[in-house]
């Protein structure tokens, strides 16, 4: 998801936590937030089948949340990272008490290709599913991806 090198953010006020690939050349998961916010990293980079997963643990008045980053490479198997989103989520909800927030670039294209309509259906039909709402529903990239 990111291939940061040096960061134009204010540090002042904000800090970063990525997570780079061990196995290529760039990129990696990364998340911004305000200096005064409590994250700790969960984990340094889980590599799925079909795609990378990284997850921090955000601390709010005593409360555990904790925020799921996620990238499926653009010619990635979709239903592989559906199949490994489901895994993941379902997971994450058998643990009592934490909140959970999933995110990330999970380069879903919307096309007129039958395939990937397919795809895309069954990939919202699990989020229904889980009880998980997308709330991007518009494309986010010029070859409209979401």
């Amino acid at each position: 998801m990111t291939w940061i090198r040096t960061t134009p953010l204010n540090q002042d006020e904000f800090k970063l936590l990525n997570v780079n690939r061990t196995d290529k050349k760039g990129g990696g998961l990364l998340i911004v937030y305000r200096k005064e916010l409590d994250i700790q990293p969960i984990t340094n980079n889980y590599q799925q089948e079909h795609c990378e997963y990284a997850v921090w643990r955000v601390t709010l008045n005593n409360e555990t949340l904790l925020i799921h980053a996620f990238y499926r490479p653009p010619n990635g198997n979709i239903p592989g990272f559906v199949d490994d989103f489901t895994a993941i989520v379902t997971n994450a909800m058998e643990q009592p008490g934490v909140r959970n927030i999933y995110m990330g670039d999970f380069n879903l294209p919307q096309s007129s290709n039958m395939n990937n309509d397919l795809d895309i259906s069954i990939f919202n039909d699990t989020l229904n599913i889980l009880g998980l709402k997308q709330h991007i529903n518009f494309a986010t990239h010029i070859l409209r991806n979401t």
